[in-house]
Order: C-alpha cells, then sequence, then structure tokens
C-alpha cells in the first residue's frame, strides 16, 4: 500500500484531473476570444495532471536518492466530513439563501473542521469580511449577476 503523501498527492491530482478533461471533452472548446464551456474545465484538467503528474515525479526522485519519505500516518475523517459539508452547504444554499449569508456560513463550517479553539469574535469578523470582500469582488467588481441576498 502506498502511503507517501507525493504519491497520494500525485496520484489524486492525476485522477482528478483525467476525470474532469474526459467529462470536459464532451463540451465545445470555442477559442481564445470566444469560450466555450469546455475551455476552462479543460484547461484546469491539464493544469491538474501537470501538478499531479509534478508530485509522483518528486516522489521517484526521493526514492532514488533514498530520501526520507513522508507518509500518511492516518485519513482524519472530520475535517474532510467537515470539508464536504461546507462544499455541499454552499452550492445547495448559495441560490436559496443568497451570497453574502452562503459565505458566512462555509467560512464557520470550514473553521470547525479544525481541532484548534475557536475565537467566535474572530471568526465572525473573519466570516463577515470574506462575505462583503466576495459580494463585492463578483457582483460588482465582475458584474456576474449573483443572489447577494435572500
Amino acid at each position: 500500500m502506498i502511503r507517501s503523501k507525493d504519491a497520494l498527492s500525485g496520484i489524486l491530482f492525476v485522477g482528478l484531473g483525467l476525470f474532469v478533461t474526459m467529462f470536459a471533452a464532451s463540451l465545445r472548446l470555442g477559442t481564445l476570444s470566444a469560450m466555450g464551456p469546455g475551455f476552462y474545465p479543460l484547461t484546469l484538467g491539464g493544469l491538474s495532471i501537470v501538478i499531479g503528474l509534478l508530485f509522483l515525479g518528486k516522489f521517484f526522485i526521493d526514492r532514488i536518492r533514498n530520501s526520507q519519505i513522508s507518509v500518511v500516518d492516518a485519513i482524519h475523517l472530520k475535517p474532510l466530513a467537515i470539508m464536504s459539508a461546507a462544499f455541499l452547504v454552499f452550492s445547495l444554499m448559495s441560490t436559496r439563501l443568497g451570497l453574502f449569508i452562503s459565505i458566512i456560513l462555509v467560512v464557520i463550517l470550514s473553521r470547525l473542521a479544525s481541532n484548534e479553539e475557536i475565537v467566535w469574535w474572530k471568526l465572525s469578523i473573519y466570516a463577515v469580511g470574506m462575505s462583503v470582500f466576495t459580494a463585492a469582488l463578483f457582483r460588482y467588481g465582475l458584474g456576474l449577476p449573483l443572489q447577494i441576498w435572500p
């Protein structure tokens, strides 16, 4: 069983990149000046494959040099589950609750994934700040028609 962090990261990135690239291959690419719906996913999938190959290359170079290889001690399920829940909450609630409240929920949920003590006043300031910044950037800076409030 492979326990190297570099090898596992490389396999994950290459696998994700291949999945996204196969999905994007069925979409129209377009051109650089008029990008189609498949252009961005194909670019990210290709970039993910390159990053994965770099991780795998580092793993093999470390094996050849007999360097110290960092291993995965255990898979921590609590942070994985909480971060997955935060992702789902945002994707399901951003159209119902609006961008501002959804970002606040994501920031709070993401913070719960850590084992460190939570300082609620700092977390509140950070969550509101992230919501204001995100709303200003996407709605007013980029002009995207996103729903800010419910």
